[in-house]
């Protein structure tokens, strides 16, 4: 039987009985559907069993991913001051290439450097909203960057959510 992990919401804890340990879960939708949310669910519940989380925001900012968790009542920052919790903040770096006119992550680079970022010893990590670095690539690029990333996040054996719009 397949090890699997909470989802941290109870309704989907029942019908799938949690996400696959160790394994890539890709979460599509339209923009406003609920893919940040489904994700900060997996963060809190995993952070709160003690697993080490890495949050890379492609799209927000920690404040916002922070308010939106407190909207729920978690308190982000004890996991974050407590080693538990990562946000890496891509957002920035993005910003910064808007300005300049050159890319840290997408076509150029592929989705190698996202593997970077996250720090090795992680458990569970989120990658929100992967979509975003793929507007300029082909959808021959996209897979097989797709596939490379998750594949290199199977290798460490951390449970991973990819969020794309």
């Amino acid at each position: 039987m397949m090890e699997k992990i909470s989802t941290g919401i109870l309704g989907l804890d029942k019908i799938l009985g949690g996400y696959p340990f160790g394994k890539c879960i890709l979460i599509t939708g339209s923009a406003g559907s609920g893919k940040t949310i489904m994700a900060l669910h997996l963060i809190n519940k995993s952070c709160s069993e003690g697993k080490k989380c890495n949050y890379v925001a492609i799209e927000e900012t920690r404040q916002d991913l922070f308010y939106q968790a407190s909207r729920f009542g978690w308190d982000f920052s004890k996991y974050e001051e407590s080693g538990l919790l990562n946000i890496i903040q891509v957002l920035e770096d993005r910003m910064v290439e808007a300005k300049y006119q050159f890319n840290f992550y997408g076509p150029e680079t592929g989705f190698g450097g996202i593997l970077d970022v996250i720090e090795k010893d992680s458990e569970v990590v989120v990658i929100d909203n992967l979509g975003v670095l793929a507007l300029d690539m082909t959808l021959s690029q996209f897979r097989q960057q797709l596939d490379f990333l998750v594949y290199s996040l199977s290798k460490r054996e951390c449970t991973s959510m990819i969020i794309s719009d």
